[in-house]
């Protein structure tokens, strides 16, 4: 029984890897192109107004 329940959170851990890989690279473009987003259209847009 606690042989059947590792193998099975091991196969989760290993089937959930990619998966958190792909999010972190997500989550890291995501925060870039924000700051890309904010730095060259809204703050400029944002000194302009005022």
């Amino acid at each position: 029984m606690r042989t059947k329940t590792t193998t099975e959170t091991r196969h989760f851990q290993d089937s959930a890897s990619p998966f958190r890989l792909s999010f972190l690279i997500g989550s890291i473009f995501l925060r870039n192109q924000l700051e890309i987003f904010l730095t060259y259209i809204a703050f400029p847009s944002y000194m302009e107004n005022g």
